[in-house]
C-alpha cells in the first residue's frame, strides 16, 4: 500500500512546477500515507483488532 501510493504521489506531480508548495504536499502526503499504513497494522483489516 506505501509502495503504490508514494508511486501515485510522484506520478501525479511529475509534470507540477517544483516550489517549496510542492515539496510541502509531498511530505504531507508521505505522512498521511505512512500513518494510514502504520494503523493498519495497530487495528488490522478493515480496523478489526488482531487477537
Amino acid at each position: 500500500m506505501l509502495g503504490e501510493g508514494v508511486a501515485q504521489v510522484v506520478e501525479a506531480t511529475s509534470d507540477a512546477e517544483r516550489d517549496k508548495k510542492l515539496y510541502m504536499l509531498a511530505v504531507a502526503a508521505f505522512f498521511l500515507m505512512a500513518t494510514l499504513w502504520a494503523l493498519s497494522f495497530g487495528h488490522g483489516c478493515a480496523g478489526v483488532p488482531h487477537r
